[in-house]
């Protein structure tokens, strides 16, 4: 069985089952290395103890909350920039070059959006 989504864009079904293979894989690699970075994490953390590291270094070491929730709010205004741009491609009518146009300028406008929230929240 084939699927048009468009006059130009045809997908069979087998590459219709693939997606959530793929998506599958992808979830499993980013778990492996959230588990990798967490036990490397600790164990830093074990031989900072060891070597008995100043407070103050394994403070400036080990703070990172900071970090990881500006990169939530980056990936969450981009994918959201991303999601108004494959909205808007779908009703102007699919997808040509001016497609094209319209998804770099609402990821162009995400980056814009990230740029001043960072210096906003500086």
């Amino acid at each position: 069985m084939t699927y048009i989504l468009d006059a130009q864009i045809h997908l069979d079904s087998e590459t219709i089952h693939a997606i959530p293979i793929l998506l599958l894989f992808v979830l499993i690699a980013v778990f492996l290395v959230i588990v990798i970075r967490s036990i490397l994490d600790y164990r830093f953390k074990i031989k900072m103890v060891e070597k008995g590291v100043s407070e103050h270094l394994a403070g400036q070491l080990l703070s990172k909350p900071q970090q990881a929730r500006q990169t939530a709010i980056k990936w969450a205004i981009l994918l959201g920039g991303t999601g108004i741009g494959v909205l808007l491609v779908a009703v102007n009518g699919g997808w040509n070059i001016y497609s094209l146009a319209i998804m770099l300028f609402a990821l162009s406008a995400s980056f814009l959006g990230y740029y001043l929230y960072i210096i906003k929240s500086e």
